[in-house]
C-alpha cells in the first residue's frame, strides 16, 4: 500500500513515523514550506510537495487526512473523486449531509472509507468493549470519561470536536442509543472546558475535559452492577484497564502493548488489501457526529 499523507502537523507526524515503519509512506503534503522541508529530512524516501496533486498519482494508493478537521471532508472528496481508498482522522465531516456525500461516493466507486476513532483499535478499550458486552460488569449503570490536555484551542472547532470527540465516539458504542436529558456546565471558556451530563434509559453519562490543564488525564470509568472498569491511558500498559468487583475485589487486566495507531493503520491496511469495511466506518462516524451535535446543541459551544 503506498500512501498519500496530507497533513503534517502535530498528529501527522505521529501518522508519518507508522506509515514509514511499515513502509506505507509514499507522498507527504502540506502547505506549510517548514513542515515540506523538516517532512523531506525525516523521509527521505517519500515524495513532498504544497498540493493536493498528489492525490492524483497513479503510484498512490490510499490518503491518510490529517489536517485541520474543517478541511476532512472537502480533501476526503477529493481523494475519492481520484479513486482512492480514504483514512481521514476526526471528525469526517462537520455535518451530516458531507459524511452522507463521502459515503455515496465511496460506495458508489467501491473504495474503503475510514474515519480515526483510535480508541476502537486500542487493545485496552477493545478488552474493556468485550467485559461490557459479554455481561462481565452486569447492567450498564454508569459512565464517566475525563480529558485534558494543555494545547492551544482551534478557531474552528469547539472543545467537543477538538478534544473529546474519541470519548463521544466510545460512550456511543457503549449505550448504542441516543442521549437523553443531556446538560452541559460550560466552564471558564467553553470553547476549551465542557462538562456534559446526561442520562438514557437509566445509564448516567459524565463526558468532560479541558484544553487549558497543564497535566494530562485520559479516563473513562464504566460502572455495571456487578463491576466497574477503569481505563486510564496515562498509566503504564500493566495498569491501564483494571476491574473492581462487588467484594471489593481489584485486579489489573491483561491487555497487549500494541500501539494504538500502528493497529489502527494496520486494520486500514488490512481493509484496503481485503475490500472489506472498516470498524470505524462513515456509519460509525455518523453516529458519534449525531451525538456531538446533541451534546454542543445543550450549550452556546461555537462549531
Amino acid at each position: 500500500m503506498n500512501v498519500a499523507l496530507i497533513g503534517y502537523g502535530l498528529w501527522g507526524r505521529n501518522l508519518a513515523r507508522v506509515l514509514a515503519r511499515r513502509g506505507w509512506l509514499a507522498a507527504v503534503v502540506d502547505v506549510d514550506n517548514d513542515a515540506v522541508c523538516e517532512s523531506r529530512r525525516a523521509f527521505p524516501q517519500a515524495q513532498v510537495g504544497t498540493c493536493l496533486d498528489a492525490l492524483a498519482w497513479e503510484s498512490v494508493d490510499a490518503v491518510v487526512i490529517a489536517t485541520p478537521p474543517q478541511f476532512h471532508a472537502e480533501q476526503a472528496l477529493i481523494a475519492l473523486e481520484c479513486g482512492k481508498d480514504v483514512f481521514s482522522e476526526k471528525p469526517l465531516a462537520m455535518n451530516k449531509e458531507d459524511v452522507r456525500r463521502l459515503a455515496a461516493l465511496a460506495d458508489e466507486r467501491g473504495l474503503i472509507l475510514m474515519t480515526g476513532h483510535i480508541l476502537d483499535y486500542h487493545p485496552a478499550v477493545v478488552e474493556l468493549l468485550r467485559h461490557c458486552t459479554t455481561g462481565d460488569v452486569g447492567e450498564l449503570r454508569r459512565i464517566e470519561t475525563v480529558r485534558t490536555r494543555l494545547i492551544p484551542r482551534s478557531p474552528h472547532v469547539s472543545v467537543v470536536y477538538e478534544l473529546l470527540w474519541h470519548d463521544i465516539a466510545l460512550v456511543s458504542r457503549l449505550i448504542d442509543r441516543p442521549l437523553q436529558a443531556v446538560s452541559a456546565d460550560a466552564m471558564v471558556d467553553p470553547s476549551s472546558e465542557a462538562k456534559f451530563d446526561a442520562e438514557t434509559d437509566g445509564i448516567r453519562v459524565s463526558i468532560g475535559g479541558s484544553l487549558t490543564q497543564p497535566y494530562r488525564q485520559s479516563r473513562v470509568i464504566v460502572t455495571g452492577s456487578e463491576a466497574t472498569l477503569v481505563f486510564d491511558d496515562e498509566r503504564d500498559w500493566p495498569e491501564k484497564l483494571q476491574r473492581f468487583g462487588r467484594e471489593e475485589t481489584h485486579e489489573a487486566v491483561a491487555v497487549a502493548a500494541t500501539e494504538p495507531l500502528a493497529a489502527e493503520l494496520a486494520h486500514f491496511a488490512e481493509c484496503v488489501r481485503t475490500r472489506t469495511a472498516p470498524r470505524s466506518d462513515a456509519a460509525v462516524a455518523m453516529e458519534t457526529l449525531a451525538m456531538a451535535e446533541t451534546l454542543e446543541s445543550s450549550c452556546l459551544l461555537p462549531q
